[in-house]
């Protein structure tokens, strides 16, 4: 019995033993010397690439006139602007009303008129006697002459000038010349109830009503120059180093793109925020855009036509360094960079790698140097 018992046990030892050894030798088998990582590449390949930035805006009117009344408190007697209408520079707008300037016109004319006559009067009255005098000289020197010859002398060397007899009348035309000032200036200012378009475009604002006085809160009528749109930004100091005037730039509103052109660079931040005004008028006489809708400008900051250049999510970074993984005969081998443009997605590798390296995009933290990778994908 107890030998039955014996071998029993050591019959249970060694199964137990013997799976045990077993097992471990399965497991064994199943692991690897070493893990490979999954990864996804791609190559590195020479093409174009822009660093550019994008800003929002809004399209206004380069050129915009307001009609102010010069005179308050005066009617609007005529009125022709219509809001939406396409006017030209002197067309009729409005008028405002005429009675007071009319009356002194009348008041201005009329002492005009009665000066003029009194000092043509008076001029010819004293041409009448000039002339008088001058023919009572003339027959005295005659027989003068003939009486006593050296009398006549002295009394030729005596004769009175015309000025002398003058003074009167030059007052007479002083008071003319004032008269005839008074008078333009009337007619001057009766003008000045007319009002005319000083420039081309479209009535935009009308903001006064015939019959009625106009208020002085805003200007009686607004006229945009829409021929020509501008976009103005504000730009911060780094930005404002990297433009030009006269540089041009891209325009995109409603999916409809055209070129503007950089016209004023404010150097003076604002106190407000900190940013620079910049305007880049855009020309648009065939009215492809409408003042007031939302655009994108794009700024080309850099560009290169044929680069190196790899997607900007393989780099990886230590600290100042920056370094990718390329597949290397199915191992990982650390690549150190040197970059250039910023394109957004992609990126300029100025040195560190060559036409056709297999950059790792996806998968690169999980791996290091020399690791074995599996390349899935498109590089696979």
């Amino acid at each position: 019995m107890e030998t039955k018992k014996r071998t029993l046990f050591i019959l249970v030892i060694f199964f137990i033993a013997a799976t045990s050894l077993n097992t471990g030798c399965s497991h064994q088998e199943k692991m690897p010397k070493e893990a490979d990582i999954t990864v996804e590449v791609t190559e590195a390949k020479v093409g174009e690439i822009k660093n550019k930035v994008t800003l929002s805006t809004q399209l206004t009117p380069y050129e915009t006139s307001m009609i102010i009344p010069k005179t308050p408190g005066l009617k609007v007697t005529k009125l022709e602007a219509k809001v939406g209408e396409e006017v030209n520079e002197g067309s009729f707008l409005f008028e405002l009303d005429k009675s007071y300037a009319r009356k002194e016109v009348e008041l201005t004319k009329m002492n005009y008129d009665y000066t003029r006559k009194a000092y043509l009067l008076q001029k010819g009255t004293l041409d009448n006697q000039s002339k008088l005098k001058e023919e009572q000289l003339q027959v005295f020197l005659d027989y003068s002459k003939k009486a006593n010859p050296i009398n006549a002398i002295d009394s030729q060397l005596s004769k009175p000038a015309y000025g002398e007899n003058n003074n009167s009348l030059q007052g007479l035309e002083i008071q003319l010349q004032q008269a005839k000032q008074q008078y333009s200036y009337a007619l001057q200012q009766l003008k000045e109830f007319e009002y005319y378009s000083p420039i081309d475009g479209t009535i935009s604002q009308v903001n006064i009503t015939e019959n009625q006085i106009p208020f002085n809160t805003q200007p009686a009528i607004l006229i945009s120059n829409t021929n020509s749109l501008k976009a103005v930004l504000q730009v911060n100091n780094k930005l404002l180093k990297n433009i030009r005037l006269g540089e041009k730039v891209k325009i995109i509103s409603d999916k409809i793109e055209s070129i503007g052109t950089i016209s004023l660079i404010n150097s003076i931040a604002d106190p407000r925020h900190g940013l620079y005004q910049v305007e880049i008028v855009i020309k648009n006489s065939d009215k492809k855009y409408s003042s007031g809708s939302f655009a994108y400008v794009e700024i080309l900051l850099a560009q290169k036509q044929e680069a190196i250049i790899i997607p900007k999510k393989a780099l990886l970074y230590d600290e100042e360094l920056v370094y990718v993984f390329i597949n290397k005969n199915g191992r990982a081998e650390k690549k150190y960079l040197t970059l250039g443009i910023d394109g957004g997605e992609m990126i300029e590798v100025v040195k560190g790698l060559t036409t056709g390296d297999q950059v790792i995009v996806k998968g690169q933290h999980y791996v290091d140097e020399n690791t074995p990778i599996i390349v899935r994908g498109d590089g696979a």
